[in-house]
């Protein structure tokens, strides 16, 4: 093979051929939350919104998280409470998640504040699917919410991390909202070039209450 030529093998992966050595091997496809962390990023508090989700016991918050961005998801077809306690019953966290109304009081914090910061929609997306390609990879992913305004787009990702908020803006804490910046990048991305521009990026944390702008 010629220097820098890429081949694919039986199992569709990608072979990066360089002066003739098989030097690495390179997934086709590629997941947003696998990109490395953007080294300029810059994250700060949009907005602290002093109320939380109670989450009892020691539930996997990764499934929690599912639960909640279920119910986010049809929330603006039907705000009823006996409505979003059926989706988290069929969760199976009726008992971690007891309170249903303050689901629906952390739908309508961001969604307020949306209103008021880039005013009225006109569509909203959930769970936007996309798929782009890049050198020679294939990006493809979901984004939570991306929130359409007549001057732009707003991107969403929604995280239930329930510790302190502070942790969240720590660049040395497990849980800063700068490590998903690599993926943030990718959503970006993604929307532009599908025409949308983007005029800001969040991660709203429902549990925690409050929600982070990221830039880079």
């Amino acid at each position: 093979p010629l220097v820098g030529e890429r081949i694919s093998d039986e199992k569709d992966n990608l072979i990066l051929i360089e002066s003739g050595v098989k030097k690495e091997y390179e997934k086709k496809n590629l997941q947003p939350s696998s990109i490395p962390p953007l080294t300029d990023v810059s994250v700060s508090m949009e907005k602290d919104f002093s109320s939380r989700i109670q989450v009892l016991s020691n539930a996997d918050y990764d499934l929690i998280g599912t639960a909640i961005h279920d119910v986010f998801c049809v929330l603006e077809k039907k705000k009823d409470i006996e409505f979003i306690s059926s989706i988290i019953a069929s969760h199976g966290f009726s008992k971690e998640i007891p309170d249903s109304s303050q689901v629906l009081r952390a739908w309508n914090n961001l969604e307020e504040y949306l209103k008021e910061k880039y005013g009225e929609k006109y569509n909203t997306l959930h769970e936007c699917p996309f798929t782009y390609e890049e050198d020679c990879f294939e990006v493809n992913g979901s984004i939570d919410l991306v929130w359409e305004t007549k001057e732009g787009v707003v991107l969403i990702d929604y995280k239930t991390f329930p510790g302190k908020k502070n942790s969240v803006l720590d660049p040395n804490d497990s849980h800063y909202a700068g490590l998903y910046s690599g993926q943030f990048s990718a959503y970006k991305k993604a929307l532009e070039k599908a025409g949308k521009k983007v005029m800001a990026s969040f991660v709203y944390y429902p549990v925690a209450g409050c929600i982070v702008r990221m830039e880079w």
